[in-house]
């Protein structure tokens, strides 16, 4: 079976949470297996917005489905880093990045 996509046009924010929330919901309700949800057009901005993310990943799996993002920005894709959740993109090796080295003196 293939996967069930879904493209996110507007910012992960506190204004856009609760009908971000409802539509994610009604996709994870609809059908099974994995859940792709493209978000190159979006970005995470605010702690509302990341506990949104986070959410629906957390429904998808109590609902025995896997949700995926594709299309994180830089900066999306360094907050799941940090957060340890890295593995939610689709897209991105969950490895640890390199560190940048310096020179000193």
């Amino acid at each position: 079976e293939g996967a069930t996509r879904v493209r996110v046009g507007v910012p992960f924010d506190v204004r856009h949470s609760a009908d971000l929330r409802q539509e994610l919901v009604a996709v994870l309700r609809e059908g099974s297996g994995l859940v792709l949800v493209d978000i190159s057009g979006s970005t995470v901005v605010d702690q509302v917005g990341f506990a949104t993310l986070l959410g629906a990943h957390a429904r998808a799996a109590r609902a025995g489905r896997r949700l995926r993002y594709t299309g994180a920005d830089e900066r999306t894709t360094r907050l799941l880093r940090r957060a340890g959740l890295v593995r939610l993109l689709h897209d991105v090796e969950p490895g640890r990045p390199r560190r940048r080295t310096a020179a000193v003196g």
